[in-house]
């Protein structure tokens, strides 16, 4: 879905840009022609022309504003869309409190992957948990089985995201992304240091 978004802000940035273009274009073009019949001008004329230049000039710099705020927003839009990552086809977000529903009270086979930093799986992580840092899980697929449920976190949901979509791309069929360490430690679930 946000793949899709992206490309529509991006064609939409894009025909801005040119109709504002057009729009600079064609006011230069104006004032290129208002500059050249100045001298023929009575003197309130030259004023009305340099006073129509003005305005024209700062329609302009509204134009080029408006269209650079509108390239920002899409840009970010875009950066934070590839920075956090959408989750794959194939993958699924999964509560706290469905995790432990589904895999821990029901006692189901599954791995459950911490993809931080080795530092932080030993500053604290959820009972169970593996860690494999998301930098390192393509080059480390083969510790983790491909015929049980995956279930990976992080601190915040970002490398999860990530480690979801690797996993995905290489054909692991079960794989939940519990999200972050954070929210699981906020709903006073426990963890072990």
């Amino acid at each position: 879905m946000f793949p899709a978004i992206s490309h529509v802000l991006c064609v939409i940035i894009s025909d801005l840009a040119w109709l504002a273009g057009m729009f600079c274009f064609k006011l230069d073009s104006s004032v290129g022609l208002s500059i050249h019949t100045d001298t023929a001008m009575s003197k309130n004329k030259s004023r009305q022309t340099r006073k129509n230049q003005s305005n024209n000039q700062r329609t302009v710099m509204i134009a080029v504003a408006i269209v650079v705020i509108i390239a920002a927003v899409g840009g970010a839009f875009a950066i934070l869309n590839n920075a956090a990552g959408s989750q794959a086809a194939g993958t699924q977000i999964i509560s706290p409190a469905n995790y432990q529903d589904e895999f821990v009270v029901a006692d189901a086979a599954h791995v459950l992957i911490d993809v931080r930093t080795p530092e932080e799986f030993a500053s604290g992580h959820i009972p169970g948990a593996i860690n494999i840092p998301v930098e390192e899980l393509a080059g480390r697929l083969d510790e983790v089985p491909n015929d049980t449920a995956i279930v990976v976190y992080c601190r915040s949901g970002n490398r999860s995201t990530q480690a979801a979509n690797i996993l995905a791309q290489a054909d692991y069929g079960a794989v939940s992304n519990l999200g972050g360490i954070i929210t699981w430690a906020n709903a006073g679930l426990p963890v072990v240091r």
